[in-house]
C-alpha cells in the first residue's frame, strides 16, 4: 500500500514537471530577449557595431532605403564617450573602444570632432595612450547604401533651410516647372536675402542693391551598384549696379560685399544622417581697360536653376541650366572715355555632401560698355558725341567640386558653363552716322577756317606750307611775310578777346639775341601732334629723324637773372607749343626772342608754333582751345 501511494506520488511530480517545462517553453517564445535596465539598454545601442542587432536596426520602413549592414552611425545624440574626441583625415580617436570592426562603413552627421560629418571606412583598430586609434579611409555612397531613392529640396535662409513640400514631385531638371499657385506667390513675396552696395576699390566705384533667394535640391539614386547623384541651385534676384571706373590703363578689381557660411542642412535617410554644408556670398566686380572715365548702370531680374546631375553608369558630369534673365538696359555717362568697361555682380554657392563633394556654383549679370565717347554741346547730338556698343549677358561659372570622393570613386571634378554666354540685351549707340566728325566737334563751334602759310606762294618759290585751324571765336591779329633775306620770313598770330595768343614763326636762322633772364620748366605731353615730319618741300632732307611730335605743356617753375640771382626764384606760368617728344623732362633756357628759338624746330630752317597767355595761366576752355589749335598743325594738304 504504501509502494503504491509512493508511485502515486512520482508521477504526480513528473507530471507537473512537464507541464512547467512546456509554460516555460512558451514564454521564452514570446519574449526572446530579457530586459535590460536603462543603462545597459544605452550601452547595447551605442555599442551596435558589436552586436546583431545592427541588421535590425539598419532595416528601415522606407522600401526605397535600404542601408547595408556593415554601416554604423555616429550623431550627436549619443553619449560623448561613444563619440570621436578627434577627427584627422584618416583616423578617428575615441576614449573606450568602439567595437568597430575592419571594413566598417562610419557615416556620422553634425558631431563636434566633426560638424560637417563624414562617411569613411574602417581600416584598422589600435589601442594607444590617448585611447582607441581608429585608421580610416574615405567611403562612398555606394559604401553606405544597397538601395535609396532620395529627393529634398530646401528653402536656404540665414537662419536655416526649411523643407520644401516638393520632395516627391520634382526631378533635379523639374526643379522650376509645376509650382503651386501658393507656393509660387509665397517665394515671390520677398526675397531671402538683401544687400544695399557702396564700396570703392581703385580706381572703381560702386553702388546699388540685390536682393535673392535660393533652394537647393539634393537627388540621390542608387541601385544595383550604381549611383545618380545630382545638385541644383535655383535662385530668383532682383539687382540694380552702378559703377564707375576712370582710370589710364587696364584695370581688375573684385570686392565681396556679402558673405556667410549658412547652418549646415542635416536629415536622416534610413538611419543615415545626410550633411549638406552651404556657404553663400555676393561679389561685385570690374575690368576694363580706358583712357578716361565712364560711369554705368543697369538693373535686371533672374530665375534659373542650376546645377549638375552625375551617373556612374556613364562616369559622366552632366549640367543642370535652365532659366531666364531680364533687364532694360543699361545707362552710361561721361566727360570722355575711349576704351571698355565690364561691370558685374555676382551670386555665389558653395553646397556640398559632408563638406566633401557637390557644387561651386556663380550666377550673375555683367554689363559692358565700349568704344569711345564724348561730352559735347552740339544741338543735334543729345549731349554726346561718339559710338558704343552696350550690351547685358549672364554670367554663370560652376564646378563639380571633388575635395573627397564621397558620391562615387570615378567622378571627378568638372567645369560647368564653361562658356560665354549671348547677350540678353544690346546696343549699338552712336552720336550719328558721322559720329568721328562728331568727336572733332568742340564748344568753339564747328571747325573753322582751315589756314594755310603763304610764304612759297608770296615768293613764288619751293617752300614747305603749313595748315592749322582757325576756330569760330579766334581772328587773325597778325599776318605778315618776307622775303629770303629776312631774319622772319612769316609769322601769324591768332588771339581771342582776352590776348591769349597762338603763333607761327618760320624764320630764316635763330633769332638769337641776349638775354640774362634763364628759365626753368618741366616739359610733360599735353596731347598728340597732327604733325609728321618728312622731307621739307625742295630739299632731300630727311627731317624724320626729328621723331614724334606732340602737344607740350610747359610749365615754366623757376627763373633767374645771371650775374644777380644765385639760384633760381620760384615762378608759375605756361605755354604750350608743338616739338618733338624728346624734349621732355626739365629743361633750362635762355629766355631770348620771345621762347621762339628755345621751341622751334629745323625744316629745315626754325619753325616754331607757339600758344601763351597774358598772364601765364589759360582758362580750362582756353586750354582746350589752344590743344586743338596746335595739335591741327601739319604740312598742308594742297590740291
Amino acid at each position: 500500500m504504501k509502494k503504491w501511494i509512493r508511485a502515486v506520488l512520482a508521477g504526480t511530480i513528473i507530471l507537473a514537471l512537464i507541464l512547467f517545462g512546456i509554460f516555460a517553453a512558451q514564454n521564452t517564445q514570446k519574449s526572446t530577449k530579457p530586459e535590460q535596465n536603462p543603462e545597459e539598454q544605452n550601452t547595447s545601442v551605442s555599442e551596435n557595431s558589436t552586436s546583431d542587432e545592427n541588421t535590425a536596426e539598419n532595416s528601415t520602413d522606407d522600401p526605397d532605403i535600404i542601408v547595408k549592414d556593415n554601416v554604423k552611425v555616429i550623431t550627436n545624440e549619443m553619449k560623448s564617450e561613444d563619440q570621436p574626441t578627434e577627427v584627422s583625415d584618416n583616423s578617428l580617436t575615441f576614449e573606450k573602444d568602439p567595437g568597430y570592426q575592419t571594413g566598417d562603413v562610419l557615416v556620422a552627421g553634425e558631431i563636434s570632432a566633426a560638424p560637417s560629418g563624414f562617411i569613411r571606412k574602417v581600416v584598422q583598430k589600435e589601442k594607444t595612450n590617448q585611447g582607441y586609434r581608429v585608421e580610416t579611409e574615405p567611403a562612398t555612397l555606394l559604401d553606405v547604401f544597397e538601395k535609396a531613392h532620395i529627393i529634398k529640396q530646401f528653402r536656404l535662409t540665414e537662419d536655416g533651410a526649411s523643407e520644401t513640400g516638393n520632395n516627391s514631385a520634382y526631378t533635379i531638371k523639374r526643379l522650376s516647372e509645376d509650382e503651386s499657385e501658393e507656393e509660387t506667390e509665397k517665394e515671390n513675396s520677398d526675397y531671402d536675402y538683401s544687400v544695399s552696395i557702396n564700396v570703392e576699390e581703385e580706381p572703381v566705384q560702386f553702388s546699388g542693391e540685390a536682393g535673392w533667394g535660393c533652394w537647393l535640391e539634393l537627388q540621390i539614386d542608387i541601385k544595383d551598384g550604381e549611383v545618380q547623384c545630382g545638385i541644383a541651385v535655383r535662385s530668383k534676384a532682383g539687382i540694380a549696379l552702378e559703377c564707375g571706373a576712370n582710370s589710364e590703363k587696364e584695370f581688375e578689381k573684385e570686392k565681396t560685399v556679402y558673405e556667410r557660411k549658412l547652418p549646415n542642412i542635416e536629415f536622416n535617410a534610413g538611419i543615415v544622417p545626410i550633411v549638406i554644408t552651404n556657404h553663400l556670398e555676393a561679389v561685385v566686380g570690374a575690368a576694363g581697360s580706358l583712357e578716361g572715365g565712364i560711369h554705368s548702370s543697369y538693373g535686371a531680374t533672374a530665375d534659373s536653376t542650376l546645377g549638375f546631375q552625375y551617373d556612374s553608369r556613364t562616369g559622366k558630369v552632366e549640367e543642370v541650366k535652365e532659366g531666364n534673365l531680364n533687364s532694360d538696359g543699361l545707362e552710361w555717362s561721361t566727360v570722355e572715355v575711349n576704351g571698355s568697361l565690364e561691370a558685374y555682380i555676382d551670386i555665389r554657392l558653395s553646397a556640398k555632401l559632408y563638406d566633401s563633394a557637390g557644387l561651386n556654383l556663380s550666377g550673375g549679370a555683367v554689363g559692358k560698355a565700349e568704344g569711345q565717347a564724348k561730352v559735347s554741346m552740339k544741338d543735334d547730338l543729345g549731349g554726346y558725341a561718339g559710338s558704343l556698343e552696350l550690351s547685358i549677358s549672364p554670367r554663370i561659372k560652376g564646378k563639380a567640386v571633388v575635395d573627397i570622393p564621397v558620391i562615387d570613386k570615378k567622378m571627378h571634378e568638372t567645369d560647368l558653363f564653361d562658356r560665354t554666354f549671348d547677350p540678353i540685351w544690346s546696343k549699338h549707340w552712336e552720336s550719328s552716322a558721322d559720329w568721328q566728325k562728331d568727336m572733332e566737334w568742340t564748344e568753339t563751334g564747328e571747325q573753322g577756317d582751315i589756314y594755310v602759310t603763304r610764304y612759297g606762294e608770296v615768293n613764288q618759290c619751293d617752300s614747305t606750307a603749313f595748315q592749322f585751324e582757325i576756330p569760330k571765336g579766334w581772328e587773325i591779329q597778325t599776318e605778315e611775310v618776307g622775303g629770303p633775306m629776312d631774319a622772319v620770313r612769316e609769322n601769324v598770330v591768332l588771339t581771342n578777346d582776352r590776348g591769349v595768343t597762338v603763333s607761327f614763326w618760320y624764320c630764316q636762322g635763330a633769332l638769337g639775341g641776349y638775354s640774362r633772364d634763364m628759365l626753368k620748366a618741366q616739359v610733360s605731353q599735353a596731347d598728340t601732334s597732327n604733325f609728321v615730319p618728312g622731307y621739307p618741300w625742295g630739299t632731300d632732307r630727311d627731317c624724320s629723324d626729328l621723331g614724334e611730335f606732340m602737344v607740350a605743356r610747359v610749365h615754366i617753375t623757376g627763373e633767374m637773372m645771371a650775374g644777380i640771382d644765385d639760384d633760381y626764384v620760384p615762378v608759375d606760368s605756361t605755354l604750350f607749343a608743338v616739338i618733338p617728344t624728346s624734349r621732355l623732362g626739365e629743361i633750362e633756357f635762355a629766355g631770348q626772342a620771345g621762347d621762339v628759338d628755345e621751341f622751334s624746330f629745323d625744316y629745315p630752317t626754325p619753325v616754331a608754333f607757339i600758344a601763351e597767355a597774358p598772364d601765364g595761366t589759360f582758362t580750362e576752355k582756353e586750354e582746350e582751345q589752344v590743344i586743338r589749335i596746335l595739335k591741327s598743325f601739319k604740312v598742308a594738304e594742297l590740291d
